[in-house]
């Protein structure tokens, strides 16, 4: 491949960085453009990386046109990697949850079982939870006695698994999509818990009907009379601005925030991984930890949050 050549191939792909960079400014008002949010990760470290490699090329100019992208995304990006204040619960005092999307097409569950028995969650939300997962997982009734499933052959099956009693415990529907409510005694007081899975805005109905979600989610949110953790697959990652502005209506606060890059989806190609499942807390709550666990077949990895309350 001659210099002029990887010139080139660089360069065309330095003009699409910068152009999906600056696309995602537009994603509030169309649902393509809120697609190219959610890959800033990406682009910051492909125009790092191109930046240096047309500078190495003799291209240096290349190089001063990338940077401004660059801070653009680092500035949307560094909040998820400004460290937080470490905070210490006390043993038994700690809620531990767990969301899980499932994969409608999935039919492997035993390293998922595995996975509960190691990590002992308190609370588990099951998403895409259909007939043959309902079967696969009943087990789980032995240890989690108080549970709501709502099965479904489709993507939007959704089941709670609690050991702990669960009261006022409903399914509802959260504009085109099922979700659950319920409340529980946590470490420091009632705790108020919604179970989500927003549809994905990959049509311009689904990306309205989305925003709808949204708005519905925060007015539950805001009107709540206990700390609440709102948990599941969002199908938005925090670059977005309509995660933002969920966050800023319903006064919540990202468990994510300040640990790191992580991602949740694809489980199957990791370079192109973004965070769209979710653990989104009131102030009550303090993040002991948030790790992503380890795949078992879907192509969502679960996620293990442990929070102490005040």
């Amino acid at each position: 491949m001659s210099k002029r050549f990887l010139a080139a191939l660089l360069s065309a792909a330095a003009l699409l960085s910068i152009a999906l960079t600056l696309v995602g400014f537009a994603a509030g008002r169309t649902w393509p453009a809120e697609l190219t949010t959610h890959f800033r990760v990406q682009y910051l470290g492909g125009q790092l990386v191109i930046g240096v490699a047309l500078a190495a090329l003799g291209y240096r100019r290349w190089l001063a046109a990338l940077l401004p992208a660059a801070l653009l995304n680092a500035l949307l990006i560094g909040p998820y990697l400004l460290p937080q204040p470490q905070a210490l619960g006390a043993a038994g005092s700690t809620l531990r949850l767990m969301t899980v999307n499932l994969a409608a097409r999935n039919h492997t569950f035993d390293g998922l079982l595995n996975m509960v028995a190691r990590e002992n969650p308190d609370v588990i939300l099951l998403l895409e939870y259909t007939p043959w997962a309902q079967v696969a997982l009943a087990p789980l009734h032995a240890t989690y006695r108080h549970s709501t499933e709502s099965v479904q052959a489709d993507p939007f099956g959704i089941a709670l698994f609690s050991r702990k009693p669960l009261a006022d415990l409903r399914t509802f529907a959260l504009g085109e999509t099922l979700a659950v409510d319920a409340r529980f005694d946590g470490p420091g007081g009632p705790v108020r818990l919604l179970g989500v899975h927003l549809l994905p805005p990959t049509t311009a109905a689904w990306f309205h009907l989305r925003n709808a979600q949204l708005d519905q989610l925060a007015a539950m949110a805001r009107g709540r009379q206990e700390p609440i953790v709102v948990l599941g697959d969002f199908n938005l990652s925090p670059y977005s601005p309509f995660f933002r502005g969920l966050l800023e209506a319903a006064h919540l606060e990202d468990t994510l925030a300040g640990r790191g890059l992580d991602f949740s989806w694809p489980s199957f190609f990791p370079p192109l991984g973004v965070p769209i499942d979710h653990c989104i807390v009131s102030p009550e709550f303090a993040v002991l930890a948030r790790r992503r666990l380890e795949n078992f077949g879907s192509d969502h990895l679960p996620l293990l949050i442990e929070l102490s309350q005040d």
